[in-house]
C-alpha cells in the first residue's frame, strides 16, 4: 500500500484519481472516481469512532487516523506519533483501534483496486493489452 498512500510518488492514489478525472470527463467516470476517493480516504464506511483523550480528539476510521498509526508504528517509528496514539489507548483499547486502522485500511486498499481494474479493463479494451500483437 505504501506507493499508494505517498503523495509524492507517482503511483499516490490521488494522483492516480485526479489524472484519471482530469481526462475522464462523463459524469458517470468522475462520479465513480468521486466514490472511490471518498471510500480510500474512510467516508464510505457507515460509521465513525470519535475518541476523545489527553491527546486531542481523534475519528479512528479516517485517513488522518491512518497515516498517524501508520508512521508511528508501520513506517517511519515517528516518537511523537506514538505518544499521541498512546495517550489515546489509555481510553480506546489498542487492539480495537487497530482493528478501526486495518478495516479503514481495508477500504483504502479496495478503492486502490478498483481504480486498478478500471485501468486494466481500459487498456484491455483498447487492445493495448501486455502480450498483445
Amino acid at each position: 500500500m505504501r506507493p499508494f498512500v505517498l503523495e509524492r510518488e507517482d503511483t499516490s492514489f490521488y494522483r492516480v484519481r485526479n489524472l484519471l478525472a482530469q481526462y475522464l470527463t462523463s459524469p458517470a467516470v468522475t462520479g465513480y472516481l468521486d466514490g472511490l476517493r471518498d471510500s480510500y480516504r474512510g467516508k464510505g464506511i457507515p460509521f465513525q469512532v470519535e475518541v476523545a483523550s489527553k491527546a486531542g480528539v481523534s475519528v479512528l476510521n479516517s485517513e488522518s487516523a491512518v497515516l498517524k498509526w501508520l508512521n508511528a508504528f508501520e513506517y517511519h517509528q515517528d516518537p511523537d506519533k506514538q505518544t499521541e496514539l498512546r495517550a489515546m489507548y489509555e481510553v480506546f483499547p489498542e487492539p480495537s483501534a487497530r482493528a478501526l486502522f486495518l478495516y479503514t485500511l481495508l477500504q483504502s486498499a479496495a478503492a486502490v483496486a478498483r481504480i486498478g481494474a478500471m485501468i486494466d479493463g481500459w487498456a484491455k479494451s483498447d487492445g493495448s493489452q501486455t502480450g498483445s500483437a
